[in-house]
């Protein structure tokens, strides 16, 4: 990369200067500028970029001013400039579609997504990095491709969708295999070990980010180099081994010295300063402290100040200069505080723009309205829903396939037991019919084959075999039953169902799980039929049930309430498991959420259920207290009760 960049700045010194104003210079710009996109140095790109654009509308360079709009929007997602950077993306895009340039496009696209990335709004960012991504995918752009993939790694770990994080990240890696920008990898491995550092998994974590150290090394790239060098020593301190973080932290800064990364190098600073505070050397400590307030200062990084402050009063508080350790410590609060309100400002401004965005979307929207190309657009949508639905659909379906696979263990147990006394009689009952041939074989006649004692015996035998068989099977019956009522093999998309027998059905099926454990107590109201997709509403409650299950360490009890309050279906499931702390009740359920605890592992499962309710016009409640238990009510509304009563 470094070289090939240092052939492109040559060129362009030694270029003729009866070329200095012709297309072909725009060209060996924009080829510059594109060895500028990992941002390594955004005040060249700017540079360049400028020089694009006016060279372009002078020569009237179509091409030249498109790319120039591209680039200008990325110099401004640099510089945190996101409004400006937002009109440059669309105004590029617009130009691109106009000379046919698809590939230019989809890089417009991803753009923007990123754009609308930094300022948090990931709902609309997503959706285009996804589009992006397929497009590249089509054409078969694999650079491109694992940009796609990259950027995606960055928003899910902003989301703290870790899991989807790593994959993306890996993915980059898997699609980079074999092309020469092998920066690229390298901060795909740091991304891999940011996500398993989230995930806990601390040693694969280090291990990536070393091989991430090698690659930035191996091509020279300083600034990579000196970032996982940091994320090391970051990952050594957070296990506690602060000898091992200081050589990475120090090693660090010294690259960030020499190529001039001021606040990049306070960072550094900070974090040696922070490891010597933990070590009780509060001299050492205050040295970096010194230099690294200087910087933090002269770059007005409030931040790094407010650490700076923090740090400061720990370690004169650890050498008794409590007057001087409380001098800086209300600086830091200060500092903090207008932290707080700067951010909180940014914030602000971010929402008015992701809301501007959304409006000029809107507003466009309603504009194509009124073009030829809607029915074609409205043909497209139609073809998303239904490809969203037929999603939706195997949502849930995956989900009930999976509430079934861990009945699978349960069922095998239970089946088990009567299969066995089955064969078991079987096996008795065919040694007695081959007693009895024999017998027959050595008596002269009916009578004396009758009159012998062991044939009664034997034929007692056989009669006692045929009952064991019979109540085995009939067991093995009931269980089949209680899957069949569960999954609801012969019913109607929609149809009229007792809300007991589901409930019934799932208990039934959970049994081996409670048994001898945990007591399943019923209370059941007086309902009507209920008008609904019934294998549904089981799976919600085979969901709900297995949490509650899952939720109780050793004994307990589960209690199942269903009433009419003011009309409406109320089905309560109470167990006396472990609780759910509040924070983690706000966010349950968010897609793919999981808890470390022993309650709520189902993936999925609780967005899922929730989904059906709200099909089916009704809502969960949860209540819950930490050591005692939860409550989960479906809630369905009285229009659906009254027209199914």
């Amino acid at each position: 990369m470094a070289d090939k960049l240092a052939q492109l700045e040559a060129k362009l010194r030694d270029m003729d200067p009866k070329d200095a104003n012709t297309e072909a210079r725009v060209d060996l710009l924009l080829e510059l500028a594109e060895e500028h996109f990992s941002g390594d140095d955004p005040q060249r790109l700017i540079e360049l970029t400028n020089e694009v654009l006016e060279l372009s509308r002078q020569l009237k360079y179509a091409k030249g001013e498109a790319w120039g709009l591209w680039y200008e929007g990325l110099s401004c997602c640099f510089v945190a400039d996101h409004e400006k950077g937002l009109d440059r993306v669309d105004e590029s895009k617009e130009r691109l579609a106009e000379m046919g340039d698809d590939d230019g496009v989809a890089r417009a696209m991803m753009l923007k997504a990123n754009i609308l990335r930094s300022i948090g709004s990931f709902d609309h960012a997503l959706p285009g990095m996804y589009e992006a991504l397929e497009a590249f995918q089509r054409s078969g752009d694999r650079y491109w491709t694992a940009n796609c993939h990259y950027s995606l790694g960055l928003l899910y770990n902003e989301i703290r969708d870790y899991k989807q994080a790593y994959e993306q990240h890996q993915k980059t890696i898997e699609v980079m295999e074999g092309l020469p920008e092998r920066w690229l990898v390298a901060r795909a491995l740091n991304g891999v070990g940011q996500a398993l550092n989230n995930l806990n998994k601390h040693q694969e974590a280090l291990d990536n980010h070393h091989r991430s150290l090698a690659l930035f090394r191996e091509i020279n790239h300083p600034m990579g180099e000196a970032r996982a060098l940091d994320d090391i020593g970051s990952i050594y301190m957070q296990l506690g081994d602060d000898e091992l973080a200081l050589p990475f932290h120090k090693k660090s800064l010294a690259i960030r010295e020499r190529i001039g990364q001021r606040r990049a190098q306070c960072t550094s600073l900070l974090n040696i300063a922070r490891v010597h505070v933990r070590q009780q050397e509060p001299a050492r400590a205050l040295e970096r402290l010194d230099e690294a307030l200087a910087i933090a200062e002269a770059t007005q990084s409030k931040p790094h100040i407010y650490d700076a402050h923090h740090l400061y009063s720990e370690a004169l508080e650890i050498q008794g200069d409590y007057e001087e350790a409380l001098d800086h410590h209300k600086k830091s609060h200060h500092i903090k505080e207008e932290v707080f309100n700067e951010r909180t400002a940014d914030r602000i401004r971010k929402l008015h723009i992701g809301f501007e965005v959304q409006k000029a979307e809107n507003e466009a929207e309603i504009a194509r309205l009124k073009n030829v190309e809607l029915r074609e657009k409205n043909t497209r949508l139609k073809t998303l829903l239904g490809e969203l639905r037929a999603t939706q659909s195997q949502l849930v379906q995956s989900e009930k396939m999976a509430a079934i696979g861990k009945l699978v263990a349960g069922m095998v147990h239970e089946m088990n037991t009567p299969l066995g006394a089955s064969n078991s009689a079987i096996d008795v009952s065919d040694r007695c019919i081959r007693r009895i041939a024999e017998l027959e074989s050595a008596c002269d006649s009916i009578e004396e084959l009758c009159s012998s004692g062991q044939m009664g015996k034997l034929l007692g035998h056989v009669k006692d075999n045929q009952q064991i068989v019979r109540h085995a099977n009939e067991r093995i019956s009931r269980i089949l039953a209680n899957l069949k009522s569960f999954i609801r093999l012969d019913a109607s998309e929609q149809d009229e169902v007792d809300i007991h027998e589901g409930l019934d059905s799932a208990i039934a099926l959970l049994e081996s799980d409670c048994r001898d454990r945990i007591k399943i107590v019923r209370e059941y109201g007086n309902l009507p039929p209920v008008g609904c997709c019934p294998e549904e509403i089981n799976q919600v409650f085979m969901s709900l049930l297995t949490n509650s299950v899952e939720s109780i360490e050793r004994e307990g009890t589960i209690t199942v309430r269903t009433s009419m309050l003011d009309g409406d279906i109320r089905i309560a499931i109470s167990d006396t498991g472990t609780g759910i702390e509040p924070e983690i009740r706000r966010q349950l359920f968010d897609p793919a959420f999981s808890t470390k605890g022993p309650r709520v592992k189902a993936g999925m499962g609780l967005l899922v259920s929730l989904n059906i309710v709200q099909k089916h016009g009704g809502h969960i409640d949860v209540e819950s207290d930490v050591g005692k238990g939860s409550t989960f009510t479906i809630v369905l509304p009285r229009a659906r009760a009254q027209r199914s009563a």
